[in-house]
């Protein structure tokens, strides 16, 4: 089907899939899909992502790439 992009992505371009998956990941298992996201790592090493909502709780997802074979 057709690609929404997403407003996080913005500045994002080079991690697109990779956002997605967070994106998804959060508003199916959170809900919580308004969080703006920081990269910290490379992908060859993994990647930890720290996601901050506006109202300034964060959540720290690490190492989930790595098991992830639905990402294209």
């Amino acid at each position: 089907g057709p690609k929404r992009p997403l407003p996080t992505l913005k500045k994002l371009k080079p991690f697109a899939y990779l956002g997605i998956s967070i994106y998804v990941a959060l508003q199916t298992q959170t809900g919580l899909h308004h969080y703006s996201l920081v990269w910290n790592g490379s992908l060859e090493n993994g990647v930890t992502t720290q996601l901050f909502s506006p109202s300034g709780q964060h959540l720290k997802l690490r190492g989930m790439f790595q098991n992830c074979p639905h990402i294209a």
